[in-house]
């Protein structure tokens, strides 16, 4: 009934917090901790140490708890990864987390991965500019080194690379690729 989804609603808590497990929780999360169930998506790629993020959501779950997460592999976008690989770039840290590395994580801090998905999506788009317009929209624009932006030059060089290497078409006409690799997983407490 609508009073009754008002009233459980209100006894909802929504609060900001570091979830990355280098920042102790908030006074109001911790007085209600112990949890049952977490949330969370397209987050926990951007954790370099994802084990420190499952025993931060850990140390606040029940047991038995339930954790629906879910990120990117460490090779979403490999064609953009590719080009940053070689030089003049040389970048080897790219954000996400492949399944091994979940389920590593998870069986060293009391969690169990009950269920895995994972999947690829490639999206066609007009141009390589076209390519981190989209990233930049939906906020994965990173620069995987410590410190440092690109510059124009390498900037240049990037867009013309893409272009070239990883037409829709194999000639360019048709727009270029950009793979997505999501996965979802349900987390269980085993501890």
């Amino acid at each position: 009934s609508a009073p009754h989804s008002v009233q459980a609603a209100q006894a909802m808590l929504f609060t900001t917090l570091d979830a990355s497990g280098a920042v102790p929780p908030p006074a109001a999360v911790m007085q209600r901790a112990p949890y049952d169930l977490f949330a969370s998506g397209a987050v926990a790629q951007w954790f370099p140490d994802l084990a420190a993020h499952l025993r931060f959501t850990a140390g606040l779950s029940a047991p038995g708890a339930h954790y629906l997460v879910s990120a990117f592999d460490a090779d979403n976008f490999p064609e953009l990864n590719a080009l940053l690989r070689e030089p003049p770039f040389g970048y080897t840290r790219f954000p996400g987390h492949a399944r091994a590395g979940l389920e590593a994580a998870a069986a060293a801090t009391g969690w169990g991965v009950t269920a895995f998905l994972a999947w690829e999506e490639t999206e066609i788009l007009p141009t390589a500019r076209a390519v981190l317009r989209r990233m930049q929209d939906l906020g994965s624009v990173r620069d995987p080194r410590a410190g440092g932006r690109m510059t124009r030059a390498n900037l240049a060089h990037l867009l013309d690379a893409y272009a070239q290497r990883f037409a829709a078409d194999g000639a360019g006409a048709g727009g270029v690729r950009l793979t997505w690799k999501p996965w979802a997983a349900l987390l269980t407490r085993v501890d």
